[in-house]
């Protein structure tokens, strides 16, 4: 080969394997940062379904309570009332079990900051 195309080849080699390095550094360094926004993240969004789930939770059971008081006021002679105040237990039930299943998954990323980054790390990898 012509030593002046070893010659550039070599510069050529060289610039990418220092800018390689410059990458491995800067990722490095923003590794900290990263994993901090990433945590940041994922209390606030546990937060926010918790607070979802709840406010759906309580909304349902005022209706069923709502549609309990109707009924009792109509002395049961509308089934409707009776209907809303089943559909309205039932969907508060299952909603406040979804928030106590959020609730429990969130307590991961407040009290188990690095097992939840290494759980995010999983999902991207996957």
């Amino acid at each position: 080969m012509d030593k002046n195309l070893e010659s550039k080849l070599s510069a050529v080699l060289d610039l990418i394997i220092d800018g390689a390095k410059d990458a491995a550094h800067w990722t490095l360094e923003q590794a900290p940062d990263v994993a901090r926004e990433m945590v940041t993240a994922g209390r606030a969004k546990s937060v926010f379904a918790i607070v979802a789930m709840a406010s759906i939770a309580a909304t349902c059971a005022w209706l069923a309570r709502r549609a309990l008081r109707k009924a009792e006021a109509d002395q049961a002679s509308d089934s409707d009332w009776i209907t809303a105040f089943i559909l309205g237990t039932f969907a508060s039930g299952v909603f406040a079990i979804i928030t106590m299943v959020t609730a429990y998954e969130s307590i991961t990323v407040w009290f188990a900051p690095r097992v939840y980054l290494l759980e995010e790390a999983a999902k991207l990898l996957k």
